[in-house]
C-alpha cells in the first residue's frame, strides 16, 4: 500500500505543472462575514487548486475528506462547479473565456460536492489575483474531455484491459448479447459512419427480423432518427430499449407500431413490450433551475443566511423541486426494473432525443437493480460504458433515503464510503449520493450523512 501511494504521488508530481500562483492570499473562514481567515499562497496547476498555509494548528481539529492526491485545502479542477468574482457587496459569476478587466479582489469557488472556498487578494501583489482567476477559468472548464489532466502523460491503450467492453465495435456488442443470452436480436452496422443518426453508435442491436434497409427507412419517422435501440437484456428474454417519439410533422404512427411489433416478436414468449412514457419528466432546463436552487440552499454565505434557511429548510427544499425531480426519475427507473423482473421488454420513449439524455442518470440504475455483474468492480465499469451512461456529462446528485442508500452500497460492494467525523453546517443537510461519471477514473462516491 505504501509503495502504491508513493508511486501515485511521484506520478502526479512529475505530471503536474504550476500554471499560476498568488502570494499573500487570505482564505476566508466560512460564516465569518469576510472578517476571519488564514493567510497563505494559492497556486493553480493543471490538476488541482491548492492553498498552502503555515497555520497547521487546527489541521486535525475537524474531519475533512481525505485523498491520496489532495490535501485539506486542495480541490481538483474537475470538481470546480461555479466561480464568482467578489465585487464589494455583490458577486459576479465568471464563465470560461470571459475577459477580466481591472484587479480581481476576491474569488468564491463552489465545488460539485457543495464545498465553498473564498479567497481574497487584498494583500497580494498586483496581477496575482487576475492571473489565478484566468488560469482557473481556462483549466477547470476544458471544452473537450481529452484536455483533462488524466488524459495527459498516458500512453495510448490499444487493447481493452480486464476484458472491459467499451462498446465501440461489433465484437463488444456480440459479447454482450452472448453474455445476456438475449435471443431475437442481431448486430447491425446500419449507422456506420453515422450515416443514419449522429446520436447513435455506429453499431446497433436491433430486432432479428428487421433488415437494415427497413430499419433505416423507419428511423426517418422518429425524432433525431432514433428508432428502438437495444441497450441491455436478461436471460429471460426481457430487454431494455430506448426510442424517441414520432416526428411532429408525421401524423401516422404506423412505423412506430411496426417497430414495436418487431420488438414483441423478438421476445421468447412474444409478449407485448411495456412502453414507458418519459414526457412527464421535467425538461433539462427545469432540472438545471431546480438544481441551481438546491445548490444555493446548500451553500449559504453568512451565518445569518444559514439560520434563516435552516428555520424553513424543508419548505425551501420542497420549493426547489429538486427532490420531486429526482424522485420522478427514480420512480420511472423502478417501474422499468419491476417490469423487466416480470419478464417484460421495456421501451423508454421520450419527447425528443436530447431530453432522453438527462434521464440517463436514474434510468441507468435499472440494470444495477437486477444485473448481478454490477457487484464486481471491473464488470461494474463495463456497465458504465453502455450508451445510456457515456453521454452523461459532469456530475450527478441523487437524493435518496438513508436506508435505501445503504442497500445500494451493499449491492455495489466495492464502492468506498467516506464518512466525515464532523461536517460543516452547510453540508449538514440530508443524505446525498454524489456520483462523478468520469470516463477515466472509474466510480467514486462521497456520502454526507445528515440529521
Amino acid at each position: 500500500m505504501t509503495s502504491s501511494i508513493a508511486f501515485i504521488s511521484l506520478l502526479t508530481s512529475k505530471s503536474e505543472a504550476v500554471v499560476a500562483e498568488a502570494q499573500n492570499v487570505l482564505m476566508l473562514t466560512p460564516f465569518s462575514n469576510h472578517k476571519q481567515g488564514i493567510s497563505g499562497s494559492l497556486s493553480v496547476t493543471n490538476f488541482k487548486l491548492s492553498f498552502i498555509t503555515t497555520d497547521v494548528n487546527k489541521k486535525y481539529d475537524y474531519g475533512y475528506q481525505q485523498n491520496i492526491l489532495l490535501g485539506e485545502h486542495e480541490v481538483s479542477l474537475s470538481n470546480i462547479d461555479v466561480v464568482y468574482q467578489i465585487l464589494r457587496a455583490k458577486k459576479r459569476r465568471l464563465s470560461p473565456g470571459i475577459q477580466l478587466s481591472g484587479k480581481v479582489k476576491g474569488l468564491q469557488i463552489i465545488c460539485k460536492n457543495m464545498k465553498v472556498l473564498t479567497f481574497m487578494f487584498k494583500f497580494s501583489p498586483i496581477g496575482h489575483g487576475k492571473n489565478v482567476t484566468q488560469a482557473i477559468l481556462h483549466h477547470a472548464f476544458p471544452r473537450r474531455h481529452q484536455l483533462l489532466f488524466a488524459y495527459d502523460y498516458q500512453e495510448v491503450s490499444y487493447f481493452c484491459p480486464h476484458n472491459v467492453c467499451l462498446f465501440q465495435d461489433q465484437h463488444d456488442w456480440l459479447a454482450e448479447l452472448q453474455r445476456t443470452k438475449c435471443r431475437g436480436w442481431r448486430i447491425s452496422s446500419v449507422n456506420c459512419n453515422f450515416r443514419m443518426s449522429p446520436y447513435l453508435p455506429q453499431h446497433l442491436v436491433i430486432p432479428l427480423e428487421v433488415s437494415d434497409q427497413t430499419y433505416m427507412n423507419a428511423s426517418k419517422h422518429f425524432q433525431g432518427n432514433f428508432p428502438p435501440v437495444w441497450c441491455w437484456g436478461t436471460t429471460t428474454g426481457a430487454a431494455l430499449l430506448r426510442m424517441a417519439d414520432i416526428d411532429p410533422s408525421i401524423t401516422e404512427r404506423d412505423q412506430e407500431n411496426i417497430m414495436l411489433e418487431k420488438v414483441r416478436r423478438s421476445h421468447p414468449k412474444q409478449q407485448q413490450p411495456y412502453v414507458i412514457d418519459l414526457h412527464v419528466l421535467p425538461s433539462p432546463k427545469d432540472v438545471q433551475n431546480s438544481f441551481t436552487k438546491f445548490r444555493e440552499l446548500c451553500t449559504p454565505e453568512t451565518i445569518e443566511q444559514f439560520w434563516i434557511q435552516d428555520n424553513h429548510f424543508f419548505s425551501l427544499l420542497d420549493a426547489s423541486k429538486w427532490l420531486h425531480t429526482v424522485s420522478g426519475c427514480l420512480q420511472k427507473s423502478v417501474e422499468a426494473a419491476v417490469a423487466i423482473e416480470e419478464g417484460l421488454t421495456v421501451v423508454l420513449q421520450g419527447k425528443a432525443l436530447i431530453p432522453l439524455r438527462h434521464y440517463n442518470v436514474s434510468l441507468a440504475m435499472i440494470p444495477l437493480y437486477i444485473e448481478p455483474m454490477a457487484t464486481r468492480e471491473i464488470l461494474f465499469t463495463t456497465c458504465n460504458r453502455k450508451p445510456y451512461l457515456v453521454t452523461i456529462p459532469g456530475i450527478s446528485i441523487v437524493y435518496v433515503d438513508g436506508k435505501y442508500l445503504k442497500q445500494i452500497f451493499e449491492k455495489l460492494q466495492k464502492v468506498p464510503i467516506s464518512r466525515p467525523s464532523r461536517i460543516e453546517p452547510k453540508e449538514h443537510r440530508c443524505d446525498v449520493l454524489i456520483i462523478p461519471w468520469c470516463y477515466y477514473c472509474g466510480f467514486q462516491a462521497e456520502h454526507f450523512s445528515g440529521q
